[in-house]
């Protein structure tokens, strides 16, 4: 198993806005994550929300490619998306778990995202809205 001790980027990488796209950057997500040496657990929590955010990006910024950023400062993982619009937009982060589904079927992804990541953080960037998750790899598995 790969080691590493210092500040890498595991993928970076611009998407078409539809969501095929999505399911294709899943994948590259989970291959990162077992590069990084993170349990299986881990993995499918990674790949699930990296899912939850690409979508909620696609469906954001309509016709607009979409990033995504996985970087490891081990123990940590920190997986990016860019969004369009204001943190404003988004409910607050602490309130995401109560969240309930929406009527018409979707809105499940922020109470999934606050179910399965360690650390949420929304940023505003000049009309841009980041939104990060991230997750320690047990230092056992590394």
């Amino acid at each position: 198993m790969a080691v590493m001790n210092d500040d890498h980027v595991l993928l970076d990488r611009s998407m078409s806005p539809d969501h095929g796209a999505v399911r294709e950057v899943r994948r590259e997500v989970a291959a990162a994550m077992r590069v990084a040496g993170a349990p299986d657990e881990l993995v499918g929590d990674a790949e699930l929300v990296s899912s939850e955010i690409l979508t909620n990006a696609v469906d954001r910024r309509p016709g607009a490619d979409v990033r995504i950023l996985l970087r490891s400062h081990p123990p940590e993982v920190t997986l990016t998306a860019p969004n369009s619009g204001t943190a404003e937009q988004l409910p607050p982060v602490h309130t995401w778990a109560g969240l309930t589904q929406a009527a018409d079927a979707r809105g499940r992804g922020l109470p999934i995202v606050a179910a399965l990541a360690e650390r949420i953080q929304v940023v505003d960037h000049d009309g841009w809205t980041s939104v990060s998750c991230g997750w320690t790899i047990p230092t056992d598995r590394r």
